[in-house]
């Protein structure tokens, strides 16, 4: 899906590369270096009720080391 942009990254020198998805890195071997998610900490206080609610799942894993 994504073999154009792993060529060029390459060739322009890049280790690596992050996507837009907020997400924790799964240790199941299946670590793809130039989909790496981000890790976007916001207080809870600026964020809307629609993005809390998006990104609950993240914070818990944070949170309890999921």
């Amino acid at each position: 899906m994504f073999g154009g942009y792993y060529s060029l990254l390459k060739q322009e020198g890049y280790l690596t590369a992050t996507t837009l998805k907020n997400d924790l890195i799964e240790q199941d071997g299946k670590l793809d270096i130039f989909l790496l998610p981000r890790i976007e900490w916001k207080e809870i206080s600026s964020m809307s009720f629609k993005d809390f609610l998006k990104n609950l799942d993240f914070y818990v894993k944070i949170f309890f080391g999921i």
